[in-house]
């Protein structure tokens, strides 16, 4: 397993590692997942469709990682250990059928599902140098969930609208093996998410989309059992309304306008097993993109997004979402002819704030990668070329607290990921 270290600034300016080094050679890990999928689809008598998805999987997951380095314990450092063993499965069934209602047209979907995850031996351990010295925390967690739908996409005329409805069941139940005496508690929560849709299409090159709906996110079920359900299914709300102009044959722009309104965030902070909410939000932005094939074997695409975020009663300029993109673009130029494909594209992140009152700041990047590929019957051909001007950037960074070794006091600071520096790689692949 690939494991991304986060390292202290400070570190790299005083020269202590470099941007590729580390402060703590013993962090890494190991994961394995083993899918089984099964897909059926029934096509009776009258048209309509009976579609069945049944699956399972295990998943097993060793990491050792330190975030803290000695903020925790100065002598023996924060090293940690997190550890599951995990066996998830689940059914879904999907019902359609078309009708036709005077002069419109009706499709009605609508489904029932469920699905159990099993997360056995879920640890957290304190170690150095892979070593146990001590546990913080030990457990066994089961989640079931059981949903079932209904949706209907209504064509009349120049309108294709769209209501919905889902329901949703959840169940979580945490053993904590770190007790004395053993309790088996229980919460469960129901929750309701509507949608609906309208798109109007005035021409063939002007197209019109609101969409509005509800929908939720589910907490850890750790915590859900220790606080006794309190906010499980916190809620969220959403709308974007969607103008799609054609131009040209060759040409698509489109525009977006969109909010989103979270009842509760949570950040989970696995290095203390523990969830921490962040109260209400507020997300509202523009989001514009271009599709353009301006020639019969080159094509250009790009998106640019702009993002408001703040939380929900707290005093403004202390009020920011950290690591919440702000600007974002990204756009591609690629060429194809028969058997030949190549492409240029460009990705770019804005600076952002990392904590509430945006005294540090994660630092934005542009990153350019390039590909080609050829094609000869059952051969292929390529290069790939990442970060093409060898760029210096920084793919994950976080504000932490932390105490490298020997310091009298900890300090809060950016972490960072380093990002992929130039490289170049070369394949050859055979179909049989």
């Amino acid at each position: 397993m690939e494991y991304l270290r986060q390292i202290p600034q400070r570190a790299v300016d005083r020269g202590i590692i470099g941007r590729f080094g580390a402060l703590d050679d013993t962090e890494g890990g190991n994961t394995d997942r083993t899918n089984l999928n099964f897909l059926h689809l029934l096509m009776l008598d009258n048209g309509a469709e009976i579609s069945t998805n049944a699956w399972l999987s295990y998943y097993r997951f060793n990491l050792y990682s330190n975030f803290t380095f000695f903020l925790n314990d100065p002598a023996n450092g924060d090293e940690i250990n997190q550890r599951e063993n995990r066996l998830l499965g689940g059914v879904n069934t999907e019902y359609t059928q078309t009708y036709h209602v005077g002069k419109s047209h009706w499709k009605l979907k609508a489904g029932m599902g469920f699905r159990y995850d099993q997360i056995n031996n879920l640890t957290l351990y304190h170690t150095v140098s892979r070593q146990r010295i001590g546990t913080f925390a030990f457990g066994d967690v089961g989640e079931s969930g059981m949903y079932g739908y209904a949706g209907v996409n209504i064509e009349w005329g120049k309108w294709l609208i769209n209501p919905a409805v889902r329901l949703d069941y959840f169940k979580f139940d945490y053993v904590d093996r770190t007790l004395t005496e053993y309790t088996d508690p229980k919460v469960s929560k129901v929750i309701v998410s509507p949608k609906l849709n309208f798109i109007y299409n005035l021409n063939s090159k002007w197209q019109f989309l609101l969409k509005m709906g509800k929908r939720f996110h589910s907490n850890d079920a750790r915590v859900v059992v220790a606080e006794n359900g309190k906010t499980v299914l916190p809620a969220s709300y959403g709308a974007d309304l969607r103008v799609l102009w054609k131009p040209l044959p060759t040409l698509m722009i489109n525009a977006t306008a969109w909010y989103l309104w979270m009842q509760q965030e949570f950040v989970y902070v696995g290095d203390e097993a523990v969830v921490e909410p962040s109260g209400k939000t507020r997300r509202e932005g523009v989001d514009f993109g271009l599709r353009w094939q301006f020639l019969n074997n080159w094509c250009f695409q790009a998106d640019y997004t702009y993002s408001h975020a703040r939380a929900i009663g707290e005093p403004k300029g202390e009020n920011y979402l950290p690591l919440a993109p702000v600007h974002t673009f990204v756009a591609g130029l690629n060429y194809q002819w028969k058997s030949l494909t190549a492409s240029l594209k460009c990705r770019y992140l804005g600076d952002r704030p990392a904590n509430e009152d945006y005294s540090l700041r994660a630092k934005g990047y542009c990153v350019v990668n390039f590909n080609a590929s050829y094609t000869y019957k059952r051969f292929t051909i390529g290069a790939i070329i990442e970060n093409l001007f060898d760029t210096k950037w920084d793919e994950a960074q976080f504000a932490t607290e932390t105490r490298l070794q020997g310091e009298p006091e900890p300090v809060t600071e950016m972490h960072f990921t380093p990002g992929t520096p130039f490289n170049a790689r070369g394949f050859i692949s055979v179909r049989f």
